[in-house]
């Protein structure tokens, strides 16, 4: 598969955010920046806001994937603090 050249995301600041995750991904796996790569939105088992994204990355002709959700700070997080 070749690199991603779709948009997977229509608002700028969530796929800069997913951008950013995809890179830091591509250097823990120690693949080149320019590695082909496939971004695949993942519908939520629930009503949920958040955004989930499986990112794929061809590293020594394997694929290697990491799932990443996106949601609102403190969302859900059983945080006490007011």
């Amino acid at each position: 598969m070749g690199t991603e050249t779709t948009s997977f995301c229509d608002d700028s600041h969530i796929a800069s955010v997913v951008n950013f995750f995809l890179n830091l991904y591509k250097m823990q796996l120690e693949a080149p920046e320019s590695a082909p790569y496939k971004i695949v939105p993942v519908k939520s088992q629930t009503n949920s806001p958040d955004y989930i994204y499986e990112l794929y990355v061809e590293r020594d002709e394997k694929w290697n994937s990491r799932r990443m959700t996106i949601a609102t700070i403190g969302e859900g997080s059983g945080s006490k603090s007011k």
